[in-house]
């Protein structure tokens, strides 16, 4: 699971999960809406919780979160992610996993998954391309956009190994590679 992260006022009564992620440093005008595609975006404060289902979005200044394993997420300047709880997939013959989901639909995030975490604690998603960060992983993932709609994912992996996918099979990305999901 995720770390949390709270805004006051934005839980969703109806998710059976709990907070996922919480706001370790806050930027100005980081804001997240939860749940309901219609409320409203509210400003987010450090130490804050961000609901299991939520969408993220960050002005001029990026916004650090961290999730309940310990997985350090950075959301850059300008850009936007909603949370969309599990997803199950099956990864490298491992079994069936079920890590977070996060819908990047515009700029940038930055990730690094302590080497301790047993699982991919989140995936990435972009149109029909996935990344899985393995643990022990740093990455940066970017969202490649066309006429203002989702096209894919540009993966860079920093240390460590991630796997991505876009229709089906799993791919590895090793330390100091890169590669564009379409």
């Amino acid at each position: 699971a995720l770390a949390g992260i709270f805004v006051a006022g934005t839980g969703d009564a109806s998710s059976a999960r709990p907070p996922q992620a919480r706001v370790a440093r806050p930027s100005p005008g980081g804001e997240v809406r939860s749940g309901d595609p219609g409320r409203q975006f509210r400003h987010v404060a450090a130490s804050a919780a961000i609901p299991s289902r939520a969408e993220i979005r960050t002005a001029a200044a990026a916004l650090r979160i961290t999730l309940t394993d310990g997985t350090r997420v950075v959301l850059a300047p300008r850009s936007r992610v909603s949370l969309l709880g599990p997803l199950d997939v099956m990864l490298d013959r491992g079994g069936k996993i079920s890590p977070e989901r996060f819908e990047l639909s515009a700029g940038e995030i930055r990730i690094e998954v302590p080497p301790k975490t047993r699982t991919p604690p989140m995936v990435v998603a972009s149109h029909e391309a996935l990344v899985a960060p393995l643990p022990g992983t740093a990455l940066r993932v970017r969202a490649i956009s066309a006429r203002g709609a989702a096209r894919g994912l540009s993966i860079a992996v920093d240390d460590g190994e991630a796997r991505f996918s876009t229709k089906g099979a799993w791919k590895p990305i090793p330390r100091g590679q890169g590669v564009e999901a379409l």
